[in-house]
């Protein structure tokens, strides 16, 4: 493969230096990522303050939803409500699990600069959301909206930072998006006609997809849930260099699959209910994932590992309040999961959040209008930067593929070095903006964890 930035180094030296090449690198493509378009065209805003609420499922891929084109039934409920909202088909994270990312779709930040790449937990520490850091949350909260959480996510939890300005935080660990969506309603209740901002994080879509619904089974091919998936990492990578062949790979995803339309069926009866209690034509709602999963496409599982479009894009749907003006159906301007907190702080008429980095999206969301783009996914090992129709992945030391992507959306078939003149741009930028960007000092703090937290990142394939 090709080096992008060669060194003079030695080997030994490259290796000594890979923490700083990354920092390096951060820079660069932040840098980058500054250059993105201004979807700041002014759009149509409901006259009362909208309630906004923030879906994220967890571990979903883009490519799994029925109005993406996907050949299974995995969500009839999310399919209608696309027909009736805008959806980008082309959205990624910003990281590839789930602590930078939400961290990112919060604060407007990169995870680099949040000093939360790092996904190895086997000191038994983890780092921590710095509370230097403004949050989406805080924004409404001080600004008159009701703001709060209910989540199901090790990662996203009071210890590690991410309770700050919801009021309340309300965290259930092991508890299913039925069990979430009656604290949401009760929560809603409470309020009365106030206006809210709500994070609601599902992980029922998580590794190792258990349990599935006996009429699920039968739906996704009940023969290919009779044996779960491992938990824990080192069962995971026995079982995965044991067991892992092309059935294997199938029933995974049967079962992910059915975990998906699960959860769809779930926000079928929590938008119901909404609609019932006349808190529907007044709420923005958006759907998304903190990451995509990975089934053997680039040789890993599940996600965490380098920013393949396989874990670095997710969906991204928004169905406005009435009066919104937007003309409904699907975007194909690559954009940024940083980008929404900028997006939902101007739609509310807020100010945005001090230094955040991403682009507002309300001139996009009010009418299609395909603007060319680069956005940024960041992982511990390597980032990526994509445009519509290209992907540059480079490593941390240095190593870099290059991917069309309308003739490779998979990302399988790295391009040779000089095979393109369309890559000479990013490189450029790249090689320019190399060194401008640092990690801010003291960010990501790491903490200890607990026994029950080292117990659940057991569980889900962590440690």
């Amino acid at each position: 493969m090709r080096r992008l930035f060669d060194s003079p180094a030695t080997a030994r030296r490259e290796r000594a230096c890979r923490s700083r090449a990354g920092a390096r690198l951060a820079a660069t493509l932040v840098a980058l990522a500054a250059t993105l378009f201004a979807c700041s065209t002014p759009a149509p805003k409901p006259v009362k303050k909208p309630s906004v609420l923030i879906l994220v499922l967890d571990a979903v891929r883009g490519d799994r939803m029925g109005f993406a084109g996907y050949r299974r039934p995995t969500t009839p409920v999310l399919d209608a409500l696309a027909k009736e909202g805008v959806w980008f088909a082309d959205a990624f994270a910003a990281a590839t699990w789930t602590k930078p990312s939400v961290a990112a779709l919060f604060s407007g930040r990169f995870p680099s600069e949040l000093g939360l790449l790092d996904a190895s937990f086997s000191s038994g520490t983890a780092a921590r959301l710095d509370p230097r850091f403004p949050l989406l949350a805080e924004s409404f909260g001080s600004a008159g909206w009701a703001s709060f959480a209910v989540v199901n996510q090790v990662h996203v939890s009071r210890p590690n930072g991410f309770a700050r300005g919801f009021m309340p935080f309300l965290h259930f660990a092991g508890k299913g998006a039925g069990f979430l969506n009656g604290k949401l309603l009760e929560t809603i209740d409470q309020l009365g006609a106030s206006p809210f901002f709500a994070y609601v994080h599902f992980l029922d879509t998580h590794w190792p997809y258990d349990p599935v619904p006996e009429k699920l089974r039968r739906e996704f091919g009940e023969g290919r849930f009779a044996t779960p998936p491992p938990r824990g990492l080192e069962a995971v990578l026995a079982w995965k260099q044991k067991s892992l062949d092309k059935a294997a790979i199938e029933a995974l995803e049967s079962r992910y699959d059915a975990e998906i339309r699960g959860v769809d069926e779930r926000l079928g009866e929590l938008f119901a209910e909404l609609r019932r209690r006349g808190r529907w034509d007044d709420t923005l709602v958006i759907v998304t994932a903190d990451h995509g999963e990975g089934f053997d496409e680039h040789g890993a599982l599940m996600h965490g590992y380098l920013p393949y479009v396989e874990v670095s894009r997710v969906p991204l749907l928004f169905h406005p309040p009435a009066g919104a003006g937007w003309t409904p159906g699907r975007r194909d301007t690559p954009v940024s999961l940083i980008d929404l907190a900028p997006t939902l702080l101007d739609f509310a008429g807020l100010p945005p959040i001090p230094e955040a980095r991403g682009r507002s999206l309300l001139g996009l969301l009010a009418r299609d209008r395909a603007a060319e783009n680069f956005v940024l996914t960041q992982s511990e090992g390597g980032w990526a930067v994509r445009s519509r129709d290209r992907t540059l992945l480079v490593r941390n030391e240095g190593r870099g593929e290059m991917f069309d992507r309308l003739a490779d959306p998979g990302e399988k078939r790295p391009l040779a070095g000089d095979s393109t003149a369309r890559f000479v741009d990013l490189e450029g930028q790249l090689r320019r903006f190399h060194a401008q960007l640092v990690r801010v000092a003291g960010a990501g703090r790491e903490r200890q964890l607990t026994a029950d937290e080292i117990e659940k990142l057991r569980s889900l394939g962590y440690l």
